[in-house]
């Protein structure tokens, strides 16, 4: 007899469209995952949803992309 989970995985309980892996963000982007890595170094926010399993929320990569224009826009490179 199999009993059912009583919590679904984190990764299931995720809204699809609303949630980017590197790779999706990179190929989004035309840039490296490695470059995608480096955002998330100066500040981009990369969500640790289990092993193996982190994801950048869309609404954190408009805000950080918003943040780099306004710094690109004055002058000042973030």
């Amino acid at each position: 007899m199999v009993t059912p989970r009583k919590e679904p995985r984190a990764i299931e309980a995720l809204e699809a469209a609303d949630w980017l892996t590197v790779h999706e963000v990179a190929r989004l982007f035309d840039v490296s995952a490695s470059t995608v890595r480096d955002w998330c170094k100066s500040g981009l926010v990369i969500h640790d949803l289990g092993p193996r399993t982190q994801r950048i929320a869309r609404a954190d990569l408009d805000a950080y992309l918003a943040t780099r224009r306004r710094a690109t826009d004055t002058g000042a490179v973030a």
